[in-house]
Formats: C-alpha cells, structure tokens, sequence
C-alpha cells in the first residue's frame, strides 16, 4: 500500500515517527511537507501549495493520504484532496490534536476526510457528526530511547508557555529546568523565578537528550486545546527511562498504571511532594521510570498506532 503524508513538517516529529512507522510495516510512504510553501501561499496565492499537493498526489499515486492536524492547513489544500479521492477511490484520513471549532471552513475540511481520528477522549463529541476514532498520540524509539550516562538534572519540562503552566510554575515550588520557545516573553518574571529557564526553539533531538538526562520530566496539559487527553511528552520522556510527572487529566489512566507507570498529581502542592518523594527514594524512581518505560515500547509508539490505522483499512 501506497501512503502519503501531508503535513506541516516541524519540530514535534509527529508526521515524520507515523511516515517511518507504516515504511516499518511494509508500506511504500512519502511526505508533502506543507511548511515549504508556506512563504509561497503567503506572497503568491494559496493555490501554490495547491498545485505542488496536485502534482505530487499524480506522481505518487497514493491509496491513502494521511492528513497530520488537517484543520491546521490551508483549506485550498482540500480541494486536490478531495478531487483526486473522487477520481481514484484513495482514502483520505485525518489525525487531530486540537479541539474542534464549530466553523464552515472546519466543516468543508471534514468532509474530504474518509476517517478522522482524535488524540483526546474530550473530542469525540465535537466530531460526532463524522466517522471518528480515538486514536492517541505517541513515541518514536528511533529518537527517544534510554540513556547510558547518568542523569544530571532533576526535573525538566520542555514545551510553550501557557496561562495555566505559567500559574502552576508560579505555585511549584520544587525547581524545573524549563525549556522552549516564548518563555522569555512572559511578563511575571517573578513566576518564573525559583525555576531555570531557557529560552528559545528546541530541537527533537535535544528534547530527548534533555529527558535522557533528567530524572524526572513534569508534564502539564496545554490550557488551551486539551481536554482529557495526552500529549507526546505524556510517551516521549517514558521512552527515556525517565520518571514522568503527569498531571491528572482523564485519559491517562487508559494507558497506563498510575502510580506504578507514571505518577500524578492535580496541584503544585502535589506535584511538590512528589518530587520530594522521588528525591528521597531513587529506588522508587527508578522502578517507576523502568515500568513507564516498558509500557510506552510495548503499547504507545508509532508502530503500533501505525497498526491500529492498517487494521482499521482491513
């Protein structure tokens, strides 16, 4: 089976982990990376991009596409989609990590998509009108996998500043190591204080050699489009060997053992004592971080939401 990939190509390797996995399983793949033409569309026309998606969907031939964040793309895009599926009877799927909004334009993108799948339990009644599955997202072992060396700083957390992390930040009283971009920008400095911060785009690459390095990484759900659900860094630091701190959203516990996987919380306060607990007993961090670890190789990468995806084409 032929299946190619249109995506905004960046720095989360979401769209790069799935076109690796389903090659992994015998699939011819490709990927239309819609961020090279984004200063095109831009200065030019948003057909350009449209024309490039035309002329690479004639050349590949796919018998899916596999559309990462369609809602995110330019609805020019929609229109090659949608002509070559009526043409040729190529499915048409969609993955989505964000809330749904109720627009006529989300409604036209919806409607080109065979399939659309949703990375939070919290979605599925925004897409009840369409043919819908839960489908979370994941780890790509090929970038995230155990360290060998010892691991140096004792929490980190790597993402984009939000409302909601900047308060929980302000309360914590435990240090973080926090990186990623905007951070320089928040304007309560004082909130940001008793933690270390560096700001500025991180790579994939040294997001994991950053969570190779710490003992534990704190996840924190983004205020603005999550509802229950995951995110990479719910799977990507148990790929590391290193113990997650989750907060306590409701789709964590349908994939892992809370407590002996994972360990979770639902204030700072919580989460301070957690890391005074992991602090004073590494034996329990360590078991912790092995457990979590087993669990994302064996259930939660690429691969296998790649065979969910085969399984559900038959």
């Amino acid at each position: 089976m032929k299946i190619l990939f249109v995506a905004k190509c960046d720095y989360s390797g979401l769209a790069e982990g799935m076109c690796r996995a389903f090659a992994s399983l015998g699939h011819e793949t490709g990927i239309f990376d819609t961020a090279k033409y984004r200063r095109q569309d831009k200065y030019r026309s948003p057909a350009t991009s449209a024309g490039k998606l035309s002329a690479r969907l004639s050349a590949f031939r796919p018998d899916v596409v596999f559309v990462v964040a369609p809602l995110f793309l330019r609805l020019a895009l929609f229109e090659p989609l949608a002509d070559y599926r009526q043409a040729h009877g190529t499915k048409v799927l969609g993955w989505i990590g964000d809330q749904v909004a109720d627009t006529e334009d989300n409604a036209k993108r919806l409607s080109v998509l065979d399939k659309t799948y949703y990375t939070d339990t919290g979605f599925a009644d925004q897409l009840s009108g369409v043919e819908s599955a839960y489908l979370p997202l994941a780890t790509d072992p090929e970038v995230f996998s155990p360290g060998k060396g010892k691991k140096t700083v004792s929490c980190s957390f790597v993402a984009a500043p939000t409302d909601n992390r900047v308060a929980f930040l302000a309360r914590a009283k435990s240090p973080v190591s926090v990186f990623g971009p905007d951070w320089k920008r928040v304007p309560d400095k004082k909130a940001l204080a008793r933690h270390k911060v560096r700001s500025g785009a991180i790579s994939l690459k040294k997001t994991a050699k950053v969570y190779r390095n710490s003992r534990m990484v704190l996840n924190l759900k983004n205020g603005n489009n999550v509802v229950r659900g995951l995110n990479q860094r719910s799977f990507d630091p148990c790929a590391c060997q290193s113990l997650l701190l989750h907060d306590l959203v409701e789709d964590l516990a349908l994939h892992f053992d809370v407590g002996a996987e994972v360990l979770a919380f639902s204030t700072p306060e919580d989460f301070d004592e957690l890391c005074g607990r992991a602090e004073k007993d590494p034996g329990l961090c360590a078991r912790v971080a092995e457990s979590g670890c087993k669990r994302v190789l064996a259930h939660h990468t690429f691969r296998n939401r790649a065979e969910q995806v085969q399984k559900d084409l038959g």
